[in-house]
């Protein structure tokens, strides 16, 4: 679903960033932000795991591939050319009139951007790319059919070995443009590099390297008395298939290297990828090699180092384990943050989506199945939490605790209870959720992930009612508990006195639910009869995924993006949407009519502060390094001021989050999950001054150094030094005490927040004495007298000190220590000089802003983990 702003405004991040500077100065809202969307049923979806359709088809003992970046074509031992091309396969074996369209199918070539050959019975045909349908056409050389046994290309050249020659063709556009032959040759496989080296099998059995430049020059001999199967060049090495070895020749010295596969690990022996048992083709897929496998019936890609053969990850084949691959027989997927895990028949697959390289092993942590160490093979349920992953078996039956990431011992988990049987897990915001049955009851059992116990807790109990029991838990974000059965979903809403059975809520009713997942906002989506459907109140809405026809068998979602993970049933492969109407940080787009700055003063009514309720789910940010993550909050108490709400409508219901600034942080928080108070406020007195120049702020919001409120270009107004202001209160914000205050200067009075601070009740001539100003120096040396001979202490490059007075060439400072502040001398040269200086602060003002207004477009929600 593609988000649409009102009136059709969409905004830059850059221009949000902008927006949010501008507010967080005017502190004047007419409305909340509002970010609508339209209502949409139907959505696209893009291949995930494997993550391109190339990677995913099923070969029949395949025995040559072609590959670059436009074309993938496989030549199988059936007679079948596969050829995938503008992101789909297609299978060639029949002509226009139905019959077999090919009769001994060898090899196949890219000859131009519209052309593949193949070599069928020892005779070249071309292929038209853009209509795969038609009938294969006989390449030819004036008007004879180009014929012979094997044959290669390097985009310029085409060699053919036929009998006892090799004919070597010139080619101009698509067309040969002339023909030589030589002699004492062999009807064995050919290869040609870049440079024009030609390598082929003599008369004598000898591997020789002859440029197609000088035909008639010396064949140098590399390898003898070989059998090779298929071989393929580049400019720096020959590799050659023998006797179902694969080799490396170096080109230069006619050194050969047997190159034997490495596994990384124990467990990669146990997959049927990333290994070889009968290799009959090589390719080059950039520096690396493909390799076809006619009986693994795979094309794997290898990086060549030294003498092994390492798989990277990327295979054309179905139904393969790998480690990363799933099955066919896969059963559920779950997405949490930056991880997704997918249960199979042989392992629980952990991936890591947030690294851009999808195949690097270090994005996959996998689980085998078939150990006393590792979750059983009748592994019945998971769930995929922040540090930690639930498995439930059924033989023998247990609840299980693995680490994520399985750098962790594994931990049994137990219920207080006997005779019972396991229905389903889920897991929200640090809290696993148990759903077992007895003989008369359904009960819902808890365990936070980073408790010391491995005892669950009971949270809710519900009597059996009929011959069904529930089948399906699920919690959101809100504490309410879901509880489902086949046709039948109850919300279950938390109380004061937790959960009562009585204390439920009637949903509509589905066809056959199979799973449940909640939003964001608490909106639930369920899997009903293959079909993703959301709960629109007294209906059921369902969700379309265009082009797929196949049943969904799980489906999870994720807050932090509107990214949507399906599984098909015996698909074998992970679809991800991107635009499915589920809450996250995808939804915050800001239109600029939906604020206005209806004055330049602040005023002291539009001032509000918050505290976070104990247990919140809290959307964070480090302000320090633009980070977005997940922080726990570290006390409940702690207060917040309101920079503004955000209202979001993802087309089927609302929500609105308060964005609230506190100290070193900035954090959105759900309107049910704030409670406001009372402002901090004391007497000030009548009159005080600036001790420098300062800015007069709209809100005052502290920055990560803790020393300053937030500035802005567009401040109220830059006070000068020594200016009077009448203040009206003092507001006392996290231990920072700020002026509310107003100014006249010239004839327009301003309003607004000054830190106290940097100001004086009275300018006395003792402050006037010790008056200074603030400046940046570069690295120096602060010294005790003035002809800097004695060293007191050495100044960081940047850091900030107060001018008292220059004399000649040295100054007088204080800087600020651990120890109080210590006055000195250093060389006026050290002080930065004012353009510098300036330059500087604006670029602290403009970093200090997007760091603390960049929040409001990015959550990440997690929920304080219970006491």
């Amino acid at each position: 679903m593609n988000i649409r702003i009102d009136k059709k405004v969409k905004f830059t991040l850059i221009m949000v960033l902008a927006i949010l500077v501008a507010i967080c100065t005017a502190g004047m809202l007419r409305t909340a932000f509002l970010v609508k969307a339209d209502v949409k049923t139907s959505y696209s979806s893009e291949r995930f795991l494997p993550s391109t359709n190339l990677e995913h088809y099923a070969l029949t003992s395949p025995i040559y591939t072609y590959h670059d970046n436009d074309v993938t074509a496989i030549v199988q031992s059936n007679k079948k050319l596969i050829v995938y091309y503008e992101g789909k396969y297609t299978q060639i074996d029949t002509n226009s009139l139905g019959e077999s369209m090919f009769e001994d199918l060898k090899q196949v070539k890219r000859l131009d951007d519209d052309t593949l050959l193949v070599l069928d019975r020892a005779s070249v045909y071309s292929i038209n790319l853009n209509d795969l349908s038609a009938d294969k056409v006989a390449y030819r050389y004036n008007t004879s059919n180009v014929n012979g046994s094997y044959f290669d290309f390097n985009g310029k050249n085409l060699v053919m070995p036929f009998e006892s020659y090799i004919d070597v063709y010139e080619l101009e556009g698509s067309a040969l443009k002339n023909k030589v032959s030589i002699d004492g040759c062999s009807n064995n496989p050919i290869a040609i590099n870049d440079l024009g080296d030609m390598f082929f099998i003599d008369n004598k059995q000898t591997l020789v390297k002859l440029s197609v430049l000088d035909l008639l020059g010396v064949r140098t001999e590399l390898v003898k008395n070989v059998s090779i199967t298929q071989m393929v060049a580049n400019n720096t090495y020959l590799y050659y298939i023998s006797n179902m070895q694969v080799n490396k020749l170096d080109i230069l010295t006619g050194e050969v290297t047997p190159l034997s596969i490495h596994y990384e690990n124990e467990e990669d022996k146990a997959y049927d990828l990333g290994k070889l048992i009968s290799p009959v083709s090589l390719s080059f897929k950039g520096e690396n090699l493909l390799i076809t496998d006619n009986v693994l019936d795979a094309v794997q890609e290898f990086k060549v180092d030294g003498d092994t053969l390492i798989f990277t990850g990327f295979a054309i084949a179905e139904n393969k384990t790998a480690y990363n691959r799933i099955q066919k027989d896969a059963k559920d997927v779950e997405k949490i943050n930056d991880k997704i895990a997918v249960l199979d028949g042989k392992k629980l697959s952990v991936i890591d989506t947030k690294s851009k390289l999808g195949y690097a092993r270090d994005n996959y942590v996998n689980f085998l199945i078939n150990s006393e160490t590792e979750p059983k093979a009748d592994t019945q349920f998971f769930a995929l939490g922040n540090q930690k992953i639930m498995v439930t078996a059924t033989t023998p039956q247990r609840i299980t605790l693995l680490d994520v990431l399985g750098k962790a011992e594994q931990v049994t988990v137990t219920l207080p209870l006997e005779n019972y049987l396991i229905d389903d897990i889920c897991y929200q915001s640090g809290v696993f959720y148990i759903l077992v049955h007895t003989a008369s009851d359904s009960l819902v059992y808890s365990l936070n992930e980073n408790e010391q116990s491995s005892v669950a807790e009971q949270i809710l109990k519900v009597a059996k009612n009929g011959t069904e029991y529930f089948s399906l838990v699920e919690v959101d974000v809100f504490d309410n508990v879901y509880l489902a059965k086949a046709r039948e979903i109850y919300k279950f809403a938390k109380s004061e006195d937790g959960y009562s059975a009585f204390n439920k809520e009637t949903l509509p009713s589905p066809t056959s639910v199979t799973k449940m997942q909640t939003g964001l906002n608490g909106e639930l989506f369920i899997l009903d009869n293959g079909v993703i459907k959301y709960v629109n109140g007294n209906s059921l809405t369902a969700l379309t995924i265009d082009g797929i026809a196949d049943k969904i068998i799980s489906f999870s979602l994720d807050y932090t993006t509107k990214d949507v993970y399906i599984l098909f049933e015996n698909a074998g492969y992970v679809s991800k949407s991107t635009n499915l109407p589920n809450f996250c940080i995808n939804d915050i787009e800001i239109p600029k009519d939906d604020y206005v700055i209806t004055d330049q003063n602040a005023e002291l009514s539009t001032l509000k502060a918050y505290t976070v309720k104990e247990g919140a789910n809290v959307y964070s940010v480090n302000t320090l390094d633009i980070n977005f993550e997940y922080k726990e909050l570290i006390g409940t108490n702690e207060e917040y001021l309101l920079i503004c709400p955000i209202s979001i409508n993802n087309g089927f219901t609302d929500a609105v989050y308060y964005a609230l600034a506190g100290q070193n942080q900035v954090v959105l928080v759900h309107e049910t999950d704030v409670i406001e108070s009372p402002l901090t406020l004391s007497d000030a007195p009548k009159t005080a001054f600036t001790t420098t120049a300062v800015n007069m702020y709209y809100l005052p919001i502290i920055t990560p150094s803790h020393d300053y409120a937030l500035s802005s270009t567009q401040a109220v107004i830059r006070l000068d030094k020594h200016t009077e202001i009448s203040p009206e209160k003092i507001f006392t914000f996290l231990d920072k005490q700020f002026y509310f205050a107003s100014v006249t200067v010239g004839d327009k009075t301003h309003t607004g927040y000054i830190p106290v601070s940097f100001t004086v009740e009275v300018l006395s001539e003792k402050f006037k004495f010790d008056e200074f100003t603030i400046e940046t120096v570069d690295a120096t040396t602060l010294y005790t007298d003035r002809d800097l001979t004695v060293k007191a202490l050495d100044l960081d490059d940047g850091e900030q000190i107060r001018l008292i007075y220059v004399d000649g060439d040295v100054a007088f400072v204080a800087v600020s220590t651990e120890q109080g502040w210590v006055k000195g001398y250093i060389s006026k040269d050290a002080i930065q000089n004012q353009p510098k200086k300036a330059i500087r602060n604006v670029l602290l003002i403009l970093a200090v802003s997007a760091c603390v207004c960049g929040t409001t477009t990015y959550f990440v929600v997690r929920k304080k983990e219970r006491n």
